[in-house]
């Protein structure tokens, strides 16, 4: 056993054990010269690197998470922060490939993932898998029918999608469908559509973010908005800029309530009312709101932010921000309405902002 022990470590560190039986043989200088040159510049070099290539590829095989991923950017909160590192697996080693599971958290990349132009590693969430059927309605997810439990997302029914498509999607064998978990702020599969498992280049398995479950309880996910508070905080932003306060009006309020209402009634979120013909000015008369000015109208689909979030939302979008600091507007009205948009549950929070000639 220990002969077979010895030819076993002779043959894993043979570059070494050859150099110390040159250094020890009896042989002449030139011959231990040449034999140490060669051990030491190009057997030991070349072992070291088929060492470590074979320490890595057993290391990958054995479970250990060796990828380190950058994250950028916020749309992974409350889990992943801004600047922090995650380790993943490899998607691929020698013997065995990923398969998608529910609730992992994937580094992906094809050629729809894009960052200022050029192709970039996407880190979401596998939310759906293939033959699973997905809903989202009302800000919610439902999977295979059932209401999906999502302790992770930032806001709570803040998952929705653009023109408030509510019908299901029928995933397909070898693709997933991958969202951020910070559902208002993230581009994933409701914009560009389903990932192949292929475009999975590493993962971390859901029941391995144990350590990020105290983030998630913590986390106030509640997304009532109280519509005063996001007042007196624009305030708090016009106050910065010099701009005049805007104070709330109760017959603008009105307005913006009857507005939301008939754009519901008749399906039609424009602000030319095209299916309608009640614009905001035929609102303003049925409250009795009269006075001669300009006003701007603005409104948010499916948008479930408390209303510190909702003032960040504003402030990190250029137009909403050019809308609601505008210093020629002094009064404001806002309402937030539940009711249906292409027969899917929505949420209208409806502005207006008005100001004297």
């Amino acid at each position: 056993m220990k002969k077979l022990l010895k030819i076993l470590l002779t043959i894993i560190f043979f570059p070494l054990v050859h150099l110390v039986n040159v250094i020890r043989s009896r042989r002449g200088k030139f011959y231990k010269l040449f034999h140490s040159v060669l051990s030491i510049f190009i057997a030991l070099p070349i072992w070291g690197i088929v060492f470590i290539i074979i320490v890595y590829v057993l290391l990958l095989e054995c479970g250990l998470p060796l990828n380190r991923f950058a994250i950028t950017g916020n749309s992974m909160l409350p889990t992943l922060v801004n600047g922090t590192i995650l380790s993943t697996y490899p998607s691929k080693t020698l013997f065995k490939t990923y398969i998608p599971q529910r609730g992992d958290i994937v580094i992906a990349m094809n050629a729809k993932t894009t960052h200022d132009g050029k192709e970039a590693d996407y880190v979401k969430r596998v939310i759906a898998i293939g033959g699973d059927t997905l809903r989202i309605n009302g800000g919610n997810v439902y999977l295979n029918g059932k209401l999906l439990n999502e302790p992770y997302v930032l806001n709570a029914n803040s998952t929705w999608i653009p023109n408030t498509f509510c019908g299901e999607y029928n995933i397909p064998k070898g693709d997933v469908f991958l969202m951020g978990d910070n559902r208002v702020y993230s581009s994933d599969s409701r914009k560009i559509g389903l990932f192949s498992d292929n475009d999975i280049v590493s993962y971390l398995p859901f029941a391995k973010q144990d350590n990020y479950k105290i983030i998630w309880a913590a986390n106030n996910n509640s997304t009532t908005l109280d519509l005063k508070e996001f007042i007196r905080l624009i305030n708090q932003k016009r106050a910065e800029i010099n701009a005049p306060e805007l104070v709330e009006s109760n017959q603008l309020d009105q307005a913006t309530t009857k507005r939301a209402n008939v754009m519901f009634q008749y399906d039609d979120t424009s602000y030319t009312a095209t299916r309608s013909g009640y614009i905001m000015t035929s609102a303003f008369k049925d409250v009795g709101f009269n006075e001669y000015g300009a006003y701007s109208e603005l409104n948010l689909i499916d948008v479930h932010l408390k209303a510190d979030k909702l003032v960040e939302y504003f402030m990190n979008d250029k137009n909403l921000r050019e809308y609601i600091l505008n210093k020629a507007y002094t009064s404001i009205g806002v309402t937030l309405n539940k009711g249906k948009l292409n027969n899917c549950g929505a949420d209208i929070t409806e502005f207006v902002i008005f100001g004297k000639k």
